[in-house]
């Protein structure tokens, strides 16, 4: 119910508005002032909705923002950033902790030369506690663009602030799971 009232498919509400819109014309054509209010009140329900879904951002909204934004904050080496969307105790591959991630991440991505990361496909599922979000990111890196799949897991902390708390790496086209993990530092 709320993924309809605050992420609705953009045809729902565009119908609500049509449905006015019929009401006011045949409200205004018979003189029916019964219509001319139903047709006032779908009119303002439709706004309302419309505006709703514009203004509040739901989970999985939140999510696939940040998912965009731990990936700029790589691009743009923004390790404040970074950390400040990762759980205290988030895992990845052989790192556990946002410190360590953090610090493992930085060296990890000058020495493969990470740069101009682009993500795409993001799917976003509610899970019992939380979202995961699966995507791909191509990236260039010293041998070229690669593309590699993820998959994030993220939960609210006791603030209720989304954060990730864990990483993997999807088997893509191309670039396995090892051929990452093996790139990065120790």
């Amino acid at each position: 119910m709320k993924e309809w009232l605050f992420n609705p498919p953009w045809y729902a509400p565009v119908l609500l508005a049509g449905v006015a819109l019929v009401l006011l014309y045949q409200g205004v054509q018979t003189t029916k002032n019964n219509l001319k209010v139903a047709g006032l009140v779908a009119a303002v329900l439709a706004a309302a909705w419309i505006g709703l879904s514009t203004w509040i951002e739901t989970d999985r909204e939140v999510v696939e923002r940040q998912t965009r934004e731990l990936a700029a904050a790589v691009n743009d080496r923004d390790w404040a950033k970074f950390k400040s969307l990762l759980d205290p105790k988030v895992t990845f591959y052989a790192y556990s902790g946002r410190d360590q991630l953090t610090a493992k991440a930085e060296q990890s991505a000058d020495i493969v030369g990470v740069k101009d990361i682009v993500v795409s496909g993001i799917d976003v599922i509610d899970e019992p506690g939380g979202c995961t979000s699966t995507f791909m990111a191509t990236a260039t890196v010293n041998e070229g663009r690669r593309p590699t799949n993820w998959k994030f897991s993220w939960a609210k902390d006791s603030s209720g602030k989304e954060l990730l708390y864990r990483i993997d790496i999807l088997p893509s086209i191309g670039v396995s799971p090892d051929q990452v993990t093996q790139r990065l530092v120790k």
